[in-house]
């Protein structure tokens, strides 16, 4: 269970950073890293005023969940934008 949290935070983030980008939706792409941001720095407040083992939480919730989202969303983001970019580059056949 302990390797499943960030394993699955990366799957998702890495998934959803590359539908989100091949799609051409930079909005949504910004809102997810927005909505990271924000559980991330909320995260590291949490852990500031947290006392005794309340710390352990929400430094595996910021170093377990949202890092490793972070960055499968910008790997997924970059390998979207390169099939993107090849989708541009050779258009498909139009049935005609």
């Amino acid at each position: 269970m302990l390797f499943a949290i960030p394993f699955l935070s990366f799957l998702v983030g890495l998934l959803a950073g590359h539908t989100t980008l091949r799609a051409g939706r930079w909005c949504g792409l910004a809102g997810l890293i927005l909505l990271l941001t924000v559980v991330g720095v909320w995260a590291l407040r949490s852990e500031g005023a947290a006392v005794g083992l309340d710390v352990f939480l929400y430094t595996f919730a910021f170093w377990g969940a949202v890092v490793p989202a972070a960055v499968a969303l910008g790997l997924g983001a970059l390998l979207g934008w390169i099939a993107l970019r090849a989708d541009a580059d050779h258009p498909r056949a139009v049935p005609g």
